[in-house]
């Protein structure tokens, strides 16, 4: 059998004060824009320091939408 780690990789990283001043679903959005920031960053494909997320790829990695 093969030995997984149930935390992997594939995470959103948040911080409790985030969660505090903002609630769950900001710091959740936040870690998650943060993430795909590293990710455009890490490969050099910022433009002009920015980049951009689509609202179903967001939904579809966070569960979140846009009543929560």
């Amino acid at each position: 059998m093969e030995n997984k780690n149930i935390i992997g990789t594939n995470f959103i990283i948040t911080n409790r004060n985030l969660i505090n001043k903002f609630g769950l679903n900001s710091a959740v959005m936040l870690g998650e824009l943060y993430g795909r920031s590293n990710y455009f960053k890490e490969r050099n494909e910022l433009k002009y320091g920015y980049f951009f997320a689509i609202k179903d790829s967001i939904e579809k990695s966070t569960k979140l939408s846009p009543y929560k």
